[in-house]
């Protein structure tokens, strides 16, 4: 079988030159798949006589030469190659020509192009069904450059039942022609992305192997492309095209790379390394090395060696630091747990601490009000309800009873239940019945008949400062023998409950203060600063809206607050405190501690370093005295020193050198034997004829009268006889 073969096919049909390129296709890529060759062929024009053949026949060969030049396609047509002719021109050149450049288009020029063949289509004025038909061949016709690529895919283009079902079932040209141009453009993209898969593999089984041969000095551009099945040239562009580099630059890297880890990890002589990794001339080597490495083979050892003993010193360093900073690092986790830990350990200390106190300043402020209480009850059970108000005699009771009282009230004053003044005392003015019903202790003390009212704080004395609480309660009295129904009203010194808050810290970080019904200030020590605008109180709100107590950032710090309300009083004393300020003493420990793990972790270092350096100051003394016994002193020996395996380490080296020693003077000593054995041996072939040679010289000089030459051979050949 030749190498081109001809076969000539006849037919009267309009497009059966469509059909058999798409057959030429499909066997080519059956017989690349199977027989990893491929065909090329010629077309010819189409003729429908019979006496056409012989010049149909020349068309086919001059196509077919133009295919064997032309390798990247599979046929040529004859007129794709003759000159452009006034011939009438069929859809099947048009989608031929789209086919084969489809890859190279954009996607708005494939548009277009394939909008060129529609528009020449309908000038053509197809039926509908016709147009149908003709969509699908034409489609057909484009699926050859689908298939051969083997492209696979699920969408309704991939077969042709599909496709074939849709194509039929449009009804329009316009869905006809807008259904051919998506296809078209699918094609584009699908064969684009398997290309690009394709390349993508196509420089992996490159990179493959080059990294399995590259000893292979035989390795190269042609070997690979062999391998792979592909033009150099083709390979080439994949190949910078995905790795950004060209092939021979890849391979040269890969084998500096192997023989840079060569030279730094063996003492295999350049030229050996060279050989190794693909290079057998050595000065050829030396040359790719030096200029892709800026430096020759022995200068690159020479600097590794240079760097690996840096290294082996820093080691005594390195890892010393290392242990350090690890040991450094515990020791501050842990400060730090310890401090979280402690930290909730003291805040919940100062907070019992605080509620503590809180609960005995709130003890105190009631045992106070139970004072004023017994106070208001006496006066009412034994002044009031005892005596009518009528009388002078209540009149004269209640007088000494201020008298009595006068350290602890400033006035007090009696009223009916419309306001009107049954008695009041001197320090207290007459007040009209409409504007005493319009006060909140009158009206408190008339809804709640049960409970002693606390009202508001009011300054009495300006000129001492001093300030008192009206404090009212619900009275039945008896006025000229009739039992009737009114309001007591006492205006009680602030003094003794001042006192009490007094005994609790008045610092800006630790105080308390007092709040009434309304949160209006009771009792506050920075009142003066309050008053004249220099401090505000900001904790009210907070300290009303917590049930116990509350942290709360202000003045950029923690304050801890808590409240307790006073009995039925309705009022509400505050402790603020500075959680900064708070529990000294308990810092201190905390203080300490840290100072305790500091000084732990600075001993852990110390001890750290004293234990790796008693560990390799016996190595490396050890390591120089192996050196000093490379160089030739053999007399040296090394310091059994170090602990456990370290000091047997030494004791067996000294016990190698030894070994070596007297192997080595063994092999001296049976060296000086041999040499003496073959002197010996030597002297034994060479005396008898040395012994007739001379004694033959010695009558030859006597037989010719030279007897002083002949006495000095004799002594001269005595001497020698002596001497063996």
């Amino acid at each position: 079988m030749s190498d081109n073969e001809i076969f000539i096919l006849g037919s009267n049909k309009k497009h059966d030159v469509g059909r058999i390129t798409r057959t030429i296709d499909e066997a080519v890529v059956l017989i690349e798949r199977i027989f990893q060759s491929r065909i090329s062929c010629g077309i010819s024009v189409s003729r429908e006589k019979i006496e056409d053949m012989p010049s149909l026949y020349e068309q086919a060969l001059e196509a077919l030469d133009y295919n064997l030049v032309t390798v990247e396609e599979s046929y040529t047509y004859y007129n794709d190659i003759m000159p452009v002719q006034d011939v009438k021109e069929d859809w099947n050149t048009k989608v031929e020509n789209i086919g084969k450049n489809i890859t190279h288009y954009t996607e708005e020029e494939l548009k277009s192009q394939v909008e060129s063949l529609l528009a020449w289509l309908h000038r053509r004025q197809y039926s509908l069904n016709e147009y149908q038909v003709l969509i699908l061949e034409i489609s057909f016709s484009f699926s050859r450059f689908y298939k051969k690529y083997q492209i696979t895919s699920d969408m309704e283009f991939a077969g042709t039942k599909k496709m074939a079902v849709k194509i039929l079932s449009l009804s329009t040209g316009e869905e006809l022609d807008h259904w051919l141009v998506n296809y078209c453009e699918l094609i584009r993209s699908l064969i684009q992305k398997k290309q690009i898969d394709n390349n993508v593999i196509l420089a992996e089984h490159a990179r493959k192997i080059v990294e399995e041969r590259f000893p292979d000095p035989d390795l190269s551009v042609e070997t690979v492309c062999g391998e792979l099945h592909v033009s150099s040239s083709y390979f080439s562009k994949i190949f910078k095209q995905e790795t950004g580099g060209t092939f021979v630059n890849y391979l040269t890297g890969r084998r500096m790379e192997e023989a840079k880890k060569l030279l730094l990890q063996t003492d295999y002589k350049s030229q050996v390394i060279g050989n190794m990794v693909g290079y057998p001339e050595p000065n050829y080597f030396s040359y790719v090395f030096k200029k892709n490495c800026g430096m020759s083979p022995v200068k690159y050892r020479k600097q590794g060696e240079m760097r690996m003993k840096d290294k082996k010193v820093s080691i005594r360093i390195v890892f010393p630091f290392v242990m350090s900073v690890s040991i450094a690092v515990c020791i501050i986790s842990c400060m730090f747990l310890f401090s979280h830990y402690f930290s909730g350990y003291f805040q919940r200390d100062t907070i019992e601490k605080v509620s503590k106190q809180k609960k005995t300043l709130s003890q105190d402020l009631e045992a106070e009000i139970e004072n004023i209480n017994e106070l208001i009850n006496s006066i009412y059970y034994q002044d009031i309800r005892t005596y009518d108000t009528a009388t002078e005699m209540f009149q004269r009771e209640m007088e000494q009873r201020m008298v009595r009282e006068s350290e602890v009230l400033y006035s007090a004053a009696i009223y009916d239940a419309y306001g009107s003044s049954l008695w009041h005392s001197e320090k207290l003015p007459d007040r009209n019945k409409a504007e005493v019903k319009q006060e909140d202790w009158f009206q408190n003390a008339q809804k709640n008949i049960e409970t002693i009212h606390y009202g508001e704080k009011k300054l009495v004395q300006p000129d001492k400062a001093r300030y008192v609480y009206e404090i009212s309660r619900y009275i039945e009295y008896v006025e000229n023998g009739n039992m009737k129904s009114g309001v007591l009203l006492l205006e009680y010194y602030t003094d003794s409950i001042d006192e009490v808050l007094l005994h609790y810290k008045s610092q800006k970080s630790a105080y308390c203060y007092l709040l009434d019904t309304n949160r209006r200030l009771l009792y506050h020590p920075f009142e003066k600063e309050i008053v004249s605008g220099m401090y505000q109180e900001k904790t009210v709100k907070e300290a009303m809206a917590c049930k116990n107590y509350k942290i709360e950032e202000q003045s950029g710090g923690k304050w801890l607050i808590e409240r307790q309300q006073i009995g039925y009083t309705g009022w509400n004393v505050v402790l603020v405190n500075s959680m900064s300020s708070l529990d000294f003493e308990s810092y201190n420990l905390h203080y300490v501690a840290w100072f305790t793990l500091l000084l732990v972790g600075v001993i852990l270092i110390f001890l750290d370093i004293l234990l790796f350096r008693s560990f390799t100051d016996p190595v490396y003394r050890l390591l120089q005295t192996m050196q000093e016994f490379g160089k030739g002193n053999y007399d040296i020996k090394a310091k059994e020193e170090g602990i456990g395996e370290l000091k047997n380490l030494s004791a067996h080296f000294n016990i190698m050198a030894d070994k070596l020693q007297e192997q080595m003077e063994e092999i001296r000593r049976n060296e000086r034997e041999r040499q003496q054995m073959e002197k010996k041996l030597l002297q034994s072939q060479i005396n008898p004829h040395f012994l007739y040679n001379t004694l033959d010289s010695i009558i030859w000089m006597i037989r010719s009268e030279e007897y002083e030459g002949a006495g000095k051979m004799v002594s001269l050949l005595a001497k020698f006889s002596v001497s063996l």
